[in-house]
This record gives structure tokens, sequence and C-alpha cells, in this order.
């Protein structure tokens, strides 16, 4: 079965590009264009992961990790910059941060996969 995963992003490119490398990977991918829609899906479905980035308008991607974490989701965080403060920000509410633009979805297969393997357990 294929891990649900939903995917956060205003970057309607940046989300095309991630669904297609974690379809890849074994990934189900759900795509949202920006917080509000987000948080109206993680209220009406259930999600093994969700993958935000920082910058979401008006709100980032950390609002959507505390969400994806009390529902018991795996919570990615992603960047264009490291960036330790968001780093630690992120470790307190045990999510993970990803660097992007996504060359390569490496780094965010690899943080996702507990949640895959919770998914085949």
């Amino acid at each position: 079965m294929l891990s649900p995963v939903l995917l956060v992003d205003t970057d309607s490119e940046a989300l095309t590009q991630v669904a297609a490398a974690l379809s890849s990977a074994g990934f189900a991918p759900t795509l949202a264009r920006g917080f509000t829609a987000a948080k109206a899906l993680l209220a009406s479905f259930s999600f093994d992961s969700v993958v935000a980035a920082h910058h979401l308008d008006a709100f980032n991607g950390l609002q959507l990790a505390m969400r994806a974490r009390a529902a018991g989701a795996c919570a990615v965080v992603t960047t264009p910059a490291a960036d330790p403060v968001l780093d630690r920000e992120a470790a307190g509410l045990g999510a993970t941060t990803v660097l992007a633009p996504w060359n390569d979805a490496t780094a965010l297969v690899a943080a996702l996969g507990p949640a895959r393997h919770r998914q085949s357990a």
C-alpha cells in the first residue's frame, strides 16, 4: 500500500516536481496550494506524512507541522536555505527540516522513510 503524504507549498511547480519524485518512491501524494487548503485536508483525511514549505503566505510550515504531529503524522518542513533556528523549532515539534529546491528528493524520501515503514508494518 502506498503511504499517503500531504504536500503543501504555494509554488505549483515545486508541488508537481516533489509529487512526481515521491510517487516514484512509493508514496501517494496529495497536493495543497497553501495553508488553508492543507488545514482542510488534514481535518478530512488521514496522512502518514505532511511536507510543508516553511513560508506559506501569512502562515508557515511549522504551524502545519504542529497539526500533523497532533494527528500522529510524520512532519517535514522544507526551506530554501539552512536555518539553525528553524531546525531547532521543527525538532521541538518532532518535525524534520529538509532543504529545497527539489533537484534531488533523496533527503526528503529519507525523512519520510519512518512513515512508509510504519505503513507496511
